[in-house]
């Protein structure tokens, strides 16, 4: 019963983790996969504005290469292009490939690259209100520091998950042995009821409410049992006490009668003197039946074979 608890419990609690951590899991690292697309498109958007004026008169601005070489402390790899893919300012290896840089200047649009260990994403430079591409912001960024949150949290969330399995199976244990204790109790307490010891009683005090009512039921069950046997056999002593003393005085009249009399009539009362010791013998069997009856004999070996014999040769007696 104990480990059927602990399984049942383990598997529900394993069954609502699941349900819980890995959503949760799933969806912070998409966030964190979002946020991270986002800083990295905010900061090219960021080179974008400051490299706009600088295109636009084919100056150099002391701010861009400035924010150049801060992109690139941080590890990033950082190119800006004019309309004709010329790199104005750049900071690393170059970010996309010449056929993946021209696209990029052709495209409208912000656009993401992901590749093994980093992520690039191409924003093109605006001027005349928008209206007009100038040119192309590429910026490469290192993945690992996402990799290690994204890491961090799946271990944290594992650690949480096995934490709360271990305090279940502790709990459940203690809850299995909780419940289950109180009736071993109880079982073993009929054993020996079943055995003959009829002061047994099943005194539990903790458990399960509904265990403690059983418990009592059985202890009172138990008192009336006692008390029923114990009312059958002082009635039955009483009984073999009251027939054997007029038994044995119908004997001794018997006896007396029987020293002045003819042949006959002593055969006669011989055979009432067998009959009346047939009656004792089966009073007396009552009487030890009756104190038996609260014990419960140990089961013994015997030859079936002795005992066949036995009560072949005693009814072919009968029959001569």
């Amino acid at each position: 019963m104990t480990s059927r608890i602990v399984a049942a419990v383990l598997a529900l609690i394993t069954a609502a983790l699941a349900g819980m951590a890995i959503p949760l899991g799933l969806l912070t690292a998409a966030q964190d996969r979002r946020d991270f697309r986002a800083d990295t498109l905010a900061s090219a958007r960021s080179a974008a504005n400051l490299a706009e004026e600088g295109i636009g008169d084919g100056s150099s601005d002391p701010l861009l290469s400035r924010a150049v070489r801060e992109l690139a402390r941080r590890g990033d790899w950082a190119g800006i292009y004019d309309a004709t893919g010329h790199e104005v300012a750049g900071a690393g290896p170059a970010p996309l490939p010449a056929a993946a840089l021209r696209a990029a200047l052709r495209a409208a649009s912000p656009h993401s690259y992901p590749a093994a260990g980093r992520l690039t994403v191409a924003v093109p430079i605006r001027a005349d209100g928008g209206q007009h591409t100038i040119g192309t912001v590429v910026l490469s960024r290192p993945t690992a520091t996402l990799t290690h949150r994204i890491v961090v949290l799946w271990t944290l969330i594992g650690v949480v998950s096995l934490a709360s399995l271990l305090a279940a199976g502790v709990i459940a244990v203690w809850l299995a042995r909780w419940a289950s204790r109180p009736i071993t109790t109880l079982a073993e307490a009929a054993r020996r009821l079943g055995d003959g010891d009829l002061d047994t009683r099943a005194g539990i005090r903790s458990g399960p409410p509904e265990v403690r009512r059983l418990a009592a039921a059985f202890s009172t069950m138990a008192a009336r049992l006692q008390a029923l046997i114990h009312g059958h056999q002082t009635m039955v002593a009483d009984v073999s006490h009251q027939v054997r003393t007029p038994l044995a005085a119908l004997r001794l009249r018997l006896d007396l009668l029987a020293q002045d009399c003819d042949e006959d009539t002593a055969a006669e009362l011989a055979g009432a003197q067998e009959e009346i010791g047939r009656l004792t013998r089966l009073v007396n069997g009552l009487l030890t039946v009756a104190r038996a009856e609260h014990s419960t004999a140990a089961p013994v070996r015997v030859a079936a074979d002795t005992v066949a014999a036995d009560r072949a040769a005693a009814a072919r007696l009968r029959r001569v």
